[in-house]
């Protein structure tokens, strides 16, 4: 196998498991985290 077939396959592999509800709730954590860390930070 070569690498552009080796790199092939992981992009393959990733794009099935990132799917878009999943991105969807990673992006909302993240957006929640960072909401949360803005309301410490000036409440210091």
């Amino acid at each position: 196998m070569s690498t552009a077939e080796s790199h092939e396959a992981r992009i393959a592999r990733e794009e099935a498991h990132w799917t878009g509800p999943r991105l969807f709730g990673f992006g909302f954590a993240f957006l929640g985290a960072c909401i949360t860390l803005i309301y410490v930070l000036s409440c210091l």
